[in-house]
């Protein structure tokens, strides 16, 4: 995490991991998205969180919100962010 920590993906759910240890919800996928097995993430200047999957697409967290971003490929293998 930009502000320390890390990051936590786990199946349907986003979490942030303080440094010092304590785990707070951050995001979690409603049913309708079907299986989800994340693969990558990346945390943009911003603050928000895309996820990349194996089979499901692309996801972008904000913390209050959470959406299934189009794309061309359904499997994410690695994500980067342009200036």
């Amino acid at each position: 995490r930009r502000a320390g920590g890390v990051w936590i993906c786990a199946g349907r759910q986003l979490l942030k991991c303080e440094a010092g240890g304590e785990v707070q919800p951050f995001g979690t996928w409603s049913a309708s998205s079907g299986h989800i097995e994340p693969r990558t993430l990346i945390e943009d200047r911003h603050g928000a969180i895309w996820i990349g999957t194996v089979a499901s697409g692309l996801f972008r967290c904000t913390g209050t919100s959470q959406e299934l971003v189009p794309t061309s490929y359904r499997e994410i293998i690695c994500l980067m962010e342009d200036r």
